[in-house]
């Protein structure tokens, strides 16, 4: 177990983030307000160089690109509602942006969906599933009973990792020429 290797400042820590309400795993603190400092992390650790955008880029709509620059980050805050969430996920051991989250009607067509972004060098670590199940808890106790994952058809990461959480296939639909799936979990 982890806990029992952390030391007194990191335990210190996990417990004051949980006081105030925090979402915290066993492995990845919630940072709900990042600052711009938290872009830079983000931008350095997951979409800097030519391997991390090519392994995003299945999240990507098919004929746009992955953020070119740091500053294309910012579109993650564009569309936040007053309910919307948004979070970084920081490794709490290395202390490392590993990247993100969020949950609401950023997208009109998508109202209370999740989404998820795990870079390339911290996948394959089940930190997305700890992460999406973290969300999902949270959307729970803000009263939902239900949330969406939305993604390409082809896009089989993700589709992957919202059946290891508990989402089921709700339907596959094409919007202006390209396939997606919608996923449910009831919670």
């Amino acid at each position: 177990m982890l806990q029992n290797r952390r030391n007194k400042k990191t335990l210190m820590e996990i417990a004051n983030r949980k006081l105030l309400g925090e979402l915290v795993t066993e492995r990845l603190f919630f940072i709900e307000s990042p600052k711009h400092h938290d872009f830079k992390e983000l931008w350095e650790n997951c979409f800097n160089n030519k391997g991390d955008l090519n392994f995003i880029k299945s999240a990507v709509a098919p004929d746009q690109l992955p953020p070119q620059e740091e500053s294309d980050l910012a579109s993650l805050t564009m569309n936040l509602g007053p309910n919307d969430k948004l979070w970084f996920l920081k490794t709490i051991d290395e202390n490392k942006i590993v990247g993100f989250a969020h949950h609401g009607d950023m997208i009109k067509e998508e109202p209370n969906s999740i989404g998820l972004v795990i870079g390339k060098k911290y996948s394959k670590q089940r930190l997305g599933e700890e992460a999406l199940n973290m969300v999902c808890e949270d959307v729970k106790r803000r009263g939902f009973n239900e949330t969406y994952g939305y993604c390409y058809k082809d896009n089989f990461k993700s589709i992957s990792l919202m059946e290891k959480c508990g989402f089921k296939k709700e339907q596959d639909y094409i919007k202006d020429g390209i396939e997606y799936s919608k996923y449910k979990r009831t919670l």
